[in-house]
């Protein structure tokens, strides 16, 4: 059976599935499609994200030269192509043949934030999967492996389904869940989710190849979580108050400014009121409705070099 699989070079649910992929009897990996898409495209999906600056893009060019798990190099090393569409467009950027004179059986997405449409979907002579963090059709949308853990759920659910014009609303092929732990962070689980799902990949191809599905023996009920629910809760804004933010901050090691910039710790707190982000020594003051907060971008690099790096404007988002 010839499986593509469209994925991200440096994207771990990417590689982790095209690896096991490899391992399947009977599975011919016979391309790879690198999907990743621009800043401009993923500021317009999931909203504002902060722009360091110069330097850290470099810095990032040069740490990802570095990184192992590249599926541009399990490619090379298996001598699958590596396609990288025009504009990184899945739906038109790939060549003509591929829509019209598919040669693929099924195509397997795994971390991929584009959305097939009409045209995507006859890469496939038969069905495109995607695998999605949950137990379908409980937690559709985007970011749902942190609502599940931020819930305290008992378990992640994965789900391979089949991929149709709605969002995560085509049928599923294969389920399964990982027990969660309260003590381990996300992107522990995370990473656990993934290495635990992946295995069953074969599974899921024999599946696709038998017409049958594997499912979860019990009832979900259907939700959906936009990236702007997400968003919403971790984003610090002068409308909310301090041990609203500070309780997110508690539970989920992760906020953030308006304007995208990360925040790695909050410095201090503060019941005195002001009207605007200020630059100080020890960090970034911001409003919010009973006072305000002191945060720092950076746990490790010191605020003031962190400010030269950037920028007394681009922090503040005073730009």
């Amino acid at each position: 059976m010839n499986i593509g699989i469209i994925g991200e070079e440096f994207n771990y649910i990417s590689y982790s599935m095209l690896l096991k992929s490899l391992g399947c009897e009977g599975i011919n990996i016979i391309w790879f499609v690198d999907a990743r898409i621009s800043r401009k495209k993923w500021e317009k999906l999931y909203g504002k994200s902060f722009d360091y600056g110069i330097i850290f893009r470099a810095l990032k060019s040069l740490r990802n030269i570095f990184i192992t798990n590249s599926c541009k190099t399990l490619c090379r090393i298996h001598g699958i192509p590596y396609i990288i569409p025009k504009d990184y467009d899945i739906n038109n950027g790939l060549p003509e043949q591929m829509y019209a004179h598919s040669e693929s059986d099924y195509i397997l997405v795994a971390g991929c934030d584009q959305l097939l449409n009409e045209k995507g979907l006859k890469l496939a002579k038969q069905k495109i999967i995607n695998y999605h963090y949950s137990p379908l059709p409980a937690y559709k949308g985007k970011y749902v492996m942190f609502w599940q853990w931020y819930n305290k759920e008992p378990y992640i659910g994965y789900s391979f389904h089949e991929i149709d014009l709605g969002i995560d609303t085509g049928k599923v092929i294969y389920q399964g869940k990982v027990e969660t732990f309260g003590d381990e962070t996300l992107p522990n689980t995370a990473k656990r989710v993934v290495d635990i799902s992946s295995k069953h990949i074969c599974e899921v191809y024999n599946c696709l190849m038998n017409s049958e599905s594997v499912m979860l023996n019990e009832e979900i009920q259907a939700s959906y979580y936009p990236s702007s629910m997400y968003l919403d809760l971790i984003t610090i804004s002068p409308s909310k108050k301090i041990q609203e933010v500070l309780n997110v901050y508690q539970q989920t090691g992760q906020v953030r400014l308006q304007n995208g910039l990360a925040v790695r710790k909050i410095v201090c707190v503060n019941d005195r009121r002001i009207s605007q982000c200020k630059i100080e020594d020890i960090g970034v003051s911001v409003p919010l409705m009973d006072g305000h907060i002191v945060i720092c971008p950076s746990e490790r690099i010191p605020f003031v070099l962190f400010r030269l790096l950037v920028g007394r404007k681009m922090i503040a988002g005073l730009e």
